[in-house]
């Protein structure tokens, strides 16, 4: 089941911005991304950005890579690791000059040999952290890294609850996917991460708007907070919004929605994520709301209009909003 998608282009590479998304964030700085968007590069931070989830034995990563000097040699850094609290299971990483290897903890297991500079690649590993454990790494759809029957542990569980990403300050990653083993996941190959924003009130115009129609309220992509909003404290008030069209062809491994929110009051507060597929409506699970902006976030597989995955057509014609439950 895929947990997290990263394009990277909802925040300006600020940790105000970035703690919104992920529970820690190092010194970034956002760059123009693979395909006009943008990327992210580290400075200096071997886990620049962490997310705490759930416990699970069987991990996936996807994400483009770029390494962007012609000539120096890497340090020993980890692209993508996982943890079983503090403690560091295992990781794919980098090494001098400019290897990709596979982690336990700071064990080294296998490396590739040297990769190429100044180009995009894609990466895709699956991580099984047991002590009978197992490891794939695949480059542009190629298996370069695996082997089975290894153990990928370095704590007494088999097992791993929060993920990262990290650099050198010359790696810059695009297009990330983080999924667990549930739901039959698999490789899937690169795919973009293509972020699309409210172009037009939807069938739920509840929230009242700071100025102006509704969506004009929550159509930048790094949000600018107090400046132009939508608000309610009425319970059942829902907003939704017409999207942006995909504008391509090809397939679609899921939608994620993203709203950011905070409450202006004393007192509890929760609201959840709604998609609107098909003339009907589908909610997310209801979430506390805190003082200050954060995102809720929910990733959907499939159609909720038809249960099966996502057409193009689908995407262009849902529409996102957000519920007020409490």
């Amino acid at each position: 089941m895929i947990r997290i998608l990263e394009g990277f282009d909802h925040w300006d590479g600020s940790v105000a911005q970035g703690v919104r998304k992920w529970d820690t964030v190092g010194t970034w700085t956002r760059v123009p991304g693979r395909f006009g968007g943008y990327g992210l590069i580290t400075i200096g931070n071997p886990t620049a950005l962490t997310k705490v989830l759930d416990t699970q034995q069987t991990w996936f990563f996807r994400g483009a890579y770029y390494y962007k000097h012609a000539a120096i040699a890497v340090t020993n850094v980890n692209l993508f690791s996982l943890w079983d609290g503090v403690s560091l299971q295992c990781a794919v990483g980098l090494e001098p000059p400019h290897h990709l290897v596979v982690r336990r903890g700071a064990t080294k297991l296998a490396e590739t040999g040297e990769l190429p500079r100044l180009s995009w690649m894609h990466i895709e590993a699956k991580l099984v952290v047991a002590a009978a454990g197992s490891y794939e790494v695949r480059i542009n759809g190629v298996t370069v890294l695996s082997a089975a029957g290894v153990d990928m542990t370095m704590t007494a569980n088999e097992s791993a609850d929060k993920v990262a990403l990290g650099g050198d300050g010359y790696t810059c990653q695009d297009d990330v996917c983080i999924a667990d083993g549930t739901g039959g996941e698999g490789f899937i190959g690169d795919k973009r991460v293509v972020t699309r924003m409210p172009t037009g009130n939807g069938h739920y115009a509840d929230w009242t708007p700071s100025a102006g129609p509704n969506w004009q309220c929550v159509d930048e992509e790094t949000p600018n907070d107090d400046t132009d909003y939508v608000s309610s404290a009425t319970v059942g008030h829902k907003d939704s919004y017409d999207m942006a069209a995909v504008g391509m062809v090809g397939l679609v491994s899921a939608v994620q929605i993203l709203a950011c929110v905070r409450k202006d009051d004393a007192g509890v507060h929760t609201a959840r994520l709604l998609t609107r597929s098909g003339g009907g409506d589908s909610f997310g699970t209801a979430e506390a709301i805190g003082d200050s902006y954060q995102y809720l976030r929910q990733v959907r597989e499939t159609d909720p209009a038809t249960g099966v995955a996502w057409t193009v057509a689908g995407v262009d014609a849902m529409e996102a909003g957000v519920d007020i439950v409490s």
